[in-house]
């Protein structure tokens, strides 16, 4: 019954219920007591409560004796991938990922082989192996279809697109993220809004302006708090508006400033997700204090091991590069910028290319050393050339020119 709870984004009842039976089965033996508290941990990292989860995790630990209950150790096992993936933790997370995964497999259970593999192919994405994450994919498809699996439909498609946004195929991302839209509304995905986010954002790339900042601002409205990935949705629309309309967003900062929860305590991936797009955000508006304050976080999202961390925010080390360069750290910035547009070019991430060289202009620009301008205007040239041959009309017409 919990778990149907969880399906539907019932969290709230969810942990109820199962706080109600680890108060009342007090008789029950250690390995049920574990399972319940395995599921209130679910229930609590998915609305983004990750210290009560980990507590949650540290108590099933106690109670189950490793080796006495394979599918029970296989459990524990998969909550650790999901945990690690709400905390944005992708090596971690692919690690337990595929130990659960496979131990399901081996006992035929499909399903919860589907329920925890899933996550592989992402983690992969961020993790920059971008082959071995269309491997993936396509055994996660095969086992999603051979099931039935509509929620798994929805992650085949969405990560389809992703991966051809990738690829430089951008019209046909777009395609293939309507009909994972479609899928998703029709499954009743509340995730589904990740996916709206996606065309959101591809269409201002493209240059329809108004009709993707109408999609980014309803998925910003509907992201629920309790969720693990907010303020992913906010923190992008915010990232967005410094780019369409920077005064809406000076004065959004000033009336109500996005405050991460995330010193001394375990952020959900929303949280890390938001640290890149809003580092993005401060660079671009000229709120150096706000990069500052940002740059520990970004150093240990580059620790974490993610090339990406989110969708839509730039590689992690472009993220980082602008953090040093607003230290005045300018060799380690440039060369962080250089290493950006290489993993961009060669991994590939063809939808990005041309963002860490538009900040590396611009770094250059802010530097003005002999010869920067010069540097700045190629660079600044070859991210107009990109734009142009992904179509991304939006972005190419509001690439800076200098004398």
């Amino acid at each position: 019954l919990a778990g149907t709870r969880l399906w539907t984004m019932d969290n709230e009842t969810a942990e109820r219920e199962l706080s109600r039976a680890l108060t009342e089965l007090t008789r029950a033996s250690a390995a049920s007591r574990s399972r319940l508290h395995y599921a209130r941990a679910t229930s609590r990292y998915t609305v983004g409560e990750l210290n009560a989860s980990r507590a949650d995790i540290d108590a099933g630990d106690a109670l189950r004796v490793p080796g006495a209950d394979a599918d029970l150790d296989d459990t524990a096992a998969a909550l650790q991938s999901h945990f690690a993936w709400a905390s944005a933790e992708p090596a971690r997370s692919l690690e337990y990922a595929r130990r659960a995964g496979a131990a399901f497999a081996a006992r035929g259970d499909l399903w919860r082989q589907a329920e925890i593999i899933w996550t592989i192919p992402w983690n992969l994405f961020f993790l920059g192996r971008l082959d071995g994450s269309m491997a993936a994919l396509a055994e996660f498809e095969a086992i999603a279809e051979r099931i039935g699996h509509q929620g798994a439909r929805w992650v085949v498609v969405h990560a389809r697109a992703t991966h051809q946004a990738a690829r430089g195929e951008i019209e046909a991302a777009l395609r293939t993220a309507r009909e994972a839209e479609t899928i998703g509304r029709a499954a009743g995905i509340p995730w589904v809004y990740h996916t709206q986010s996606f065309i959101g954002t591809m269409s201002i790339w493209q240059g329809r302006d108004d009709e993707g900042l109408a999609i980014l601002r309803k998925t910003a409205a509907y992201e629920p708090v309790r969720n693990y990935w907010y303020p992913s949705a906010r923190s992008h629309l915010f990232e967005i508006l410094t780019l369409l309309a920077p005064d809406e967003a000076r004065e959004w900062h000033a009336r109500d400033p996005l405050a991460l929860e995330i010193e001394g305590t375990l952020a959900p991936c929303g949280v890390w997700t938001a640290v890149g797009g809003l580092t993005e955000a401060y660079a671009r508006l000229g709120y150096r204090n706000e990069v500052l304050a940002l740059a520990p976080h970004v150093d240990e999202l580059r620790r974490r091991g993610g090339i990406l961390h989110g969708g839509w925010m730039s590689t992690t080390a472009t993220v980082v590069a602008i953090t040093l360069w607003h230290r005045d750290r300018w060799d380690e910035a440039e060369a962080e910028f250089r290493r950006a547009i290489e993993q961009v070019d060669t991994i590939p991430v063809f939808h990005k290319r041309g963002q860490p060289r538009e900040w590396y202009a611009e770094m250059l620009v802010a530097r003005d050393a002999p010869g920067d301008r010069d540097r700045a205007r190629a660079l600044f040239a070859e991210a107009r050339e990109i734009y142009a041959a992904l179509g991304f009309e939006g972005l190419r017409r509001r690439v800076r020119t200098i004398d």
